[in-house]
C-alpha cells in the first residue's frame, strides 16, 4: 500500500513538472512574440523617419521574416526539442497582439522621436539611394515643411 502511494505521488510530481514545463514554454512563446514585434517596430520606425523605395521595403520584409523563421526554429529546438505545438503559435499570436495593442504605439512614437533627432544631427550620412526623391539634403520634418 505504501509503495502504491509513493508511486502515485511520484507520478503526480512528474506530471506537475511536465505541465509546468509546457506552461513555461507557452509563456516563453508569448514573450517571444512580443519581442519579435518589438524588433519589427524598430524597422517600422526606421521606415517612417528614413523613407525607402518600395523594393527596399520588400527586401527588408523578406529578410525580417527569414530571420523570424530562423529564430522560431531555434526557439523550438532549444526549448521543446524541435516539436511543433499548437500552443507555441497561439502564444506567439497572443504575445504579438498584446504587444501591438498595449505597448507598440508608445514604443513606435519613442523610436520615431529618437530617430528623427538622430537624422537631424547626421543628415550628411543619409544615403541618397534610399531617398525617394534622390536628394540627400531634402527631408520632410514633422511639421511638413521641407529643409534643404
Amino acid at each position: 500500500r505504501r509503495q502504491k502511494r509513493r508511486a502515485a505521488r511520484k507520478a503526480v510530481k512528474i506530471m506537475q513538472e511536465a505541465v509546468l514545463g509546457q506552461l513555461y514554454f507557452f509563456l516563453g512563446a508569448v514573450w517571444f512574440g512580443a519581442c519579435l514585434l518589438l524588433v519589427y517596430d524598430g524597422i517600422r520606425s526606421f521606415r517612417i523617419v528614413f523613407r525607402h523605395k518600395l523594393w527596399i521595403v520588400s527586401v527588408e520584409d523578406v529578410l525580417y521574416w527569414i530571420f523570424v523563421g530562423f529564430l522560431c526554429f531555434r526557439f523550438l529546438c532549444w526549448y521543446n526539442w524541435g516539436e511543433l505545438r499548437g500552443f507555441f503559435f497561439l502564444g506567439l499570436i497572443i504575445g504579438m497582439a498584446v504587444y501591438y495593442m498595449l505597448i507598440s504605439p508608445k514604443v513606435l512614437e519613442g523610436l520615431v522621436f529618437l530617430l528623427h533627432n538622430i537624422r537631424r544631427e547626421n543628415i550628411s550620412y543619409y544615403p541618397p539611394s534610399l531617398c525617394k526623391s534622390g536628394n540627400k539634403y531634402e527631408m520632410e520634418i514633422e511639421t511638413g515643411e521641407k529643409k534643404r
